[in-house]
């Protein structure tokens, strides 16, 4: 207790960090902790922020960033910064690349190896392909469906499934990597390619199959070879030529002394990451931080041109936050659920309604959830059970630009810069600017999912609003309106210039015209990049 009240006090903070962070035990407050007396504060002097938002605007503090994606810090916005780039900026940036994150194991690397032989005895497949994000490039994919013509490769994430193996953790599991180099260790071959290729940006695909004694098959950096011995690996070095590498591949697998040769080779031929990325080099470069008094320790630049910098980047990401992709918006959701869950982990407590961890699904929590975000009539119990999760979720959901909320004009005006386009019927487009539906209006909803739009029409007074849907996960989040908004009806079609049975697509002057819809006051449309064959087939109207 004497030595605490010795140690220097900090406020710190994190934000627009992933969904499972943990923001008590983690490698900053692992290094802090060390030398100062470390307090998790909603009043910080100090922010950590990452890549997964913009709330890191809202506080005018010494704000360090970082990151472990395909992105660099804004030193605009940011005192301090942490990524992968090769570069040096004084004291403000440390070259940190994500797979130290995963404690020491980096350092395994640098000693020597196994027996080959010993190492090959314990191999049982092929070839492994590891991972969750189809929004990476299409190179990771391709490479796979291509080596996948020459043997099967056993693909164990959710992007490409086609193999349940129960021993890997999930993604977000505290295990995940140490199972993932367990179930790696059984194979010859890793494909460990990077989502996406800059100078520098070296994550833990290639240091988790070193890790396993596996081949590591890589793309990503051109620069690998500046951390990694480039003989250890099998290099992807050009992404429209995939030729090399199978070839390569095939020789290796087909040849069991090639094999054992190639992964004699030392992973590590440099001291680069032996005199760089130790984690007495990452202690100093905080302790310069927080060892400094508060206003020395400012670095980004507070005159005019800074001020007016943040400002635009602020209003930049209000506006961008108008379209909130749908993993965007799951992700905030799973973030928000996270922060019901039980201390012994194995249960969400939402205010009384106990749904265990294995139950839980995503979608069902929307389901149950769904109406009373977007401000609909409830009941005065329901009300109760509901009101102290709502008054949590709505702020974080306006922030995020979604805006749903019990004022039905902050919903529209979402959905007016979320829209393709919105067309009032004198044949006028707007963009961003006021609309308002009157009582007793016939709105037709063109690609209505998720029925917000729908939903607030009917409290601004429409008389009637027709949906047109075809996805039916869409349809399934609409149906939920039905419970409480009789004069929506939804059109299970697409609306087109010209009808079509086998694409079940219609034409909105047929569906008027078969319909007797005598009148339409107000068209909302978001079909992205369809809305031109939707007006050709309402000529009429």
């Amino acid at each position: 207790m004497e030595q605490l009240k010795n140690k220097k006090k900090i406020k710190i903070k994190f934000v627009d960090f992933h969904s499972h962070f943990n923001i008590n035990d983690n490698m900053f407050t692992g290094a802090l902790k060390k030398r100062y007396d470390v307090e998790i504060s909603d009043k910080p002097d100090y922010i950590f922020y990452s890549a997964f938002g913009c709330r890191h605007l809202d506080y005018d503090c010494i704000r360090i960033f970082y990151t472990g994606e395909n992105i660099r810090p804004d030193f605009n916005i940011c005192d301090y910064g942490i990524g992968f780039d090769w570069m040096e900026f004084g004291d403000r940036y440390l070259r940190w690349p994500n797979y130290r994150t995963y404690g020491n194991c980096i350092f395994e690397l640098l000693k020597e190896k196994r027996s080959s032989t010993d190492i090959l005895y314990n191999k049982k497949y092929f070839c492994n392909f590891i991972y969750s994000d189809n929004m990476a490039d299409s190179l990771r994919v391709d490479f796979f469906k291509k080596l996948s013509e020459y043997k099967f490769v056993d693909a164990l994430g959710s992007c490409q499934r086609n193999k349940i193996i129960p021993e890997l953790e999930e993604r977000k599991s505290v295990d995940w990597a140490k199972s993932k180099i367990e179930v790696m260790k059984h194979y010859k071959f890793t494909i460990a390619m990077e989502n996406s290729s800059t100078p520098g940006y070296t994550t833990e695909k290639i240091v988790h199959a070193m890790a396993a004694e596996t081949i590591p098959i890589y793309w990503g950096n051109p620069h690998i070879d500046k951390e990694f011995n480039p003989e250890s690996f099998i290099w992807v070095r050009d992404k429209s030529d995939f030729e090399p590498a199978i070839e390569e591949i095939i020789k290796l697998d087909q040849n069991d002394e090639r094999w054992k040769e190639k992964m004699n080779k030392p992973w590590i031929i440099n001291d680069y990451i032996s005199s760089k990325l130790t984690i007495s080099n990452f202690e100093s470069f905080l302790y310069n931080i927080f060892d400094q008094d508060l206003s020395k320790a400012q670095r980004r630049s507070k005159f005019i041109y800074g001020i007016n910098h943040e400002i635009r980047v602020r209003e930049g990401y209000e506006t961008s936050q108008g379209r909130v992709t749908p993993k965007g918006y799951r992700n905030c959701i799973q973030q928000m659920a996270e922060s019901y869950i039980s201390e012994d982990n194995k249960y969400y407590d939402f205010n009384g309604i106990i749904v265990p961890k294995q139950s839980f699904r995503l979608d069902s929590f929307l389901d149950i959830f769904y109406p009373h975000i977007l401000g609909l009539k409830y009941s005065l119990e329901e009300e109760k059970k509901y009101y102290s999760i709502l008054k949590d979720w709505l702020p974080i959901l306006r922030y995020l630009g979604d805006r749903f909320s019990t004022d039905p004009k902050n919903v529209i005006d979402w959905n007016k810069s979320r829209a393709g386009l919105i067309l009032p019927l004198h044949g006028s487009f707007y963009f961003n600017e006021k609309v308002k539906i009157e009582t007793g209006d016939v709105v037709f909803d063109v690609g209505a999912a998720p029925g917000d739009f729908a939903s607030t029409a009917s409290a601004m007074g429409a008389s009637h609003i027709y949906c047109f849907e075809p996805n039916q996960a869409g349809i399934n989040k609409i149906s939920l309106l039905l419970n409480y908004e009789k004069s929506i009806t939804i059109i299970p079609k697409m609306l087109g210039a010209n009808e079509d049975i086998n694409k079940n697509i219609i034409s909105l002057d047929n569906y008027i015209d078969t319909n007797s819809i005598d009148r339409i006051d107000f068209i909302k449309i978001d079909v992205e990049g369809m809305e031109n064959d939707v007006l050709l087939g309402a000529k009429k109207q």
